[in-house]
């Protein structure tokens, strides 16, 4: 199952368009170091061989080219794996068509206590999203509002997902629990402003960092706890968004250090 092949994503990232009028896209994925590289197909046909991004512990990071070309009208286009465990589509849109996108930023919480006050699940905003989206994400009970409904004609029962693009406005993940986490970061908090600016940071310590901003993405992007790729249910969670629309993001500053 895709699940147990991947440590992270897919996570689609918008390229823009090319002179050839091919709609650019790429699928990073994490996989455990000295895997094998998954072989993915997108309309179809083989993406070729991924590039290798990034080695680290026990994970390589790759990014498949998914770009396909524009045509006259708006189409979904399938993409996943070739051996078919897990497939997943997002939509091009026509020759001449603005895209349509979804906005979304701040995706956590910078107090992890704040969960626990929660009234409706972690991933509602996620799940209402998708549903949105994509009619085949979803439950059975779901009911559509008026704003939906005027999509549905146009969009849904042409077999079409509602965006294009998610553009996400930074924090896209919240890494306030370092200062908690990271013993040296918790005493450099209680340090004098001097100290502060002039404290060394040592590689042993930013390896820590490092160790924990990879460890953390994959934690929050891909949770142990959903369901696998391969399963029938969907997880309408933010790895479910990031991997049928295609993301432009932007850095603020929960992505890095608050």
């Amino acid at each position: 199952m895709a699940k147990d092949i991947f440590t992270l994503g897919p996570v689609l990232s918008f390229r823009g368009i090319d002179g050839k009028g091919q709609w650019r896209v790429t699928a990073l994925i994490g996989i455990a170091k000295g895997a094998e590289i998954p072989k993915f197909k997108v309309e179809g046909r083989n993406c070729g061989a991924p590039t290798v991004l990034l080695e680290h512990k026990k994970e390589t990071f790759l990014r498949y080219d998914l770009s396909c070309p524009i045509g006259p009208k708006e189409r979904k286009v399938e993409f996943g794996l070739a051996q078919g465990q897990a497939a997943w589509h997002f939509t091009v849109p026509g020759k001449g068509d603005a895209p349509r996108m979804a906005y979304v930023s701040c995706n956590g919480f910078s107090d992890p206590s704040s969960m626990r006050k929660l009234v409706r699940p972690a991933n509602a905003v996620w799940s209402d999203l998708l549903c949105n989206h994509d009619s085949t994400l979803r439950p059975d009970d779901y009911q559509l509002d008026k704003e939906q409904l005027w999509h549905e004609e146009r969009l849904h029962d042409n077999g079409l997902q509602r965006f294009h693009l998610l553009l996400m406005g930074g924090d896209q993940i919240y890494f306030d629990s370092i200062w908690e986490e990271i013993g040296a970061l918790k005493s450099w908090v209680g340090l004098s402003r001097p100290e502060q600016l002039f404290f060394p940071i040592s590689k042993a310590l930013e390896k820590e960092i490092e160790d924990y901003y990879f460890g953390l993405y994959s934690r929050r992007w891909l949770p142990e706890s959903r369901l696998p790729w391969a399963g029938k249910e969907p997880n309408r969670d933010a790895a479910d968004a990031m991997a049928r629309i295609p993301t432009v993001m932007m850095w603020d500053d929960h992505d890095i250090f608050n």
